[in-house]
Formats: structure tokens, sequence, C-alpha cells
């Protein structure tokens, strides 16, 4: 797979509103470095938390290219990475999604397995994780538990109250 060395992206350099993103056309492709792959961005999520990031209120390195998570091919495998190969699909956590390559650390990449578009992976990701984490570790929600959910709507929300739903829970939804 050839790899440009430079691309398109969205940069933060101030903090602010959505007028401090600007885009680039010429931004410099980055290097995967020890335990990296450089992804070739198909889809990138677009999550509420990218504003906090943006606004300043979670601290961040600035310049930053917003975008916790995406989905794509891997374009090139950085040394003393394993288990993944040039090609592979793959989703990752990280932070640079408003790219189209982004460096990841291989721990925070999983290949997606066949049968699932990108749309798919990104529609549940970083969502998904988030409302795992609140209902089976924060929480260990049981069967029959009674569950208030401020924002039953959205992303998160609509998870959130599938997955309790399926554990059995009562949840009013706000």
């Amino acid at each position: 797979m050839s790899v440009p060395t430079t691309m398109k992206a969205v940069l933060v350099e101030q903090t602010g509103g959505p007028e401090v993103l600007q885009f680039k056309t010429d931004h410099p492709v980055p290097t995967p470095q020890d335990g990296q792959l450089l992804v070739r961005n198909n889809i990138s999520g677009v999550n509420y938390i990218d504003t906090y990031f943006r606004t300043g209120l979670y601290a961040s390195p600035i310049p930053e290219i917003l975008g916790r998570e995406g989905a794509g091919t891997v374009a090139a495998v950085g040394p003393n990475t394993t288990g993944f190969q040039v090609g592979d699909r793959v989703a990752w956590l990280a932070t640079g999604g408003y790219a189209e390559y982004t460096a990841v650390a291989a721990e925070q990449t999983v290949k997606i397995p066949e049968g699932f578009s990108d749309e798919e992976v990104m529609a549940s990701f970083l969502s998904g994780l988030t409302v795992l984490a609140f209902a089976k570790e924060t929480y260990p929600v049981q069967e029959g538990d009674w569950v208030l959910l401020h924002a039953a709507a959205g992303g998160a929300g609509f998870l959130m109250t599938q997955i309790l739903k399926s554990i059995g829970a009562k949840v009013i939804g706000t």
C-alpha cells in the first residue's frame, strides 16, 4: 500500500468553539513508531467528547487532530509491532481520527470481523465500550434493578437502554 507524505486533516491549534477547527490539505502523514500501526481511515467517530477537548474543558496537547476513534485499513506496521499486517481492517481508540491517516498503538486496535461494515463498527464502538463500562463495571446492573437513565436518546443513550433491557433491568429514560 502506497502511503503519501501529506494528508487532509482537521486541526485544532487553540481551544474554542467550532470556529477553531482548521481544515488542512497538507498535514504530514504520521510515521508509526514502536508498537504502532498506521491506519488509513475510512471513517471516524464524531463524538461529544471531542467538543470537551476542543473547548479546553479536558486538557489536551495543542495542536491536535480531534477524533477519538476510527476504522480503516492498516497502511503500515511500525517496528516491534505484532498481530497485524498491512491490509487488515481495524477499529481503534486513540486520537487523530479527523484525518486521512492515524498512527495508533496496536494495543488500542482491534481487527474488524468479517460481515461488519466500518459504519456499523463506528456506530457502536466508543459508545458501546462506554455503556458496557457503566452497566457492567461502574455498577453491575442486575435483572430487576430500576435504572434512571438521563439522556436516553442519542448513540450512548440508545445503546444503554438496549443493554439495560437485555440484562432485565427496568429503565426510566429522560
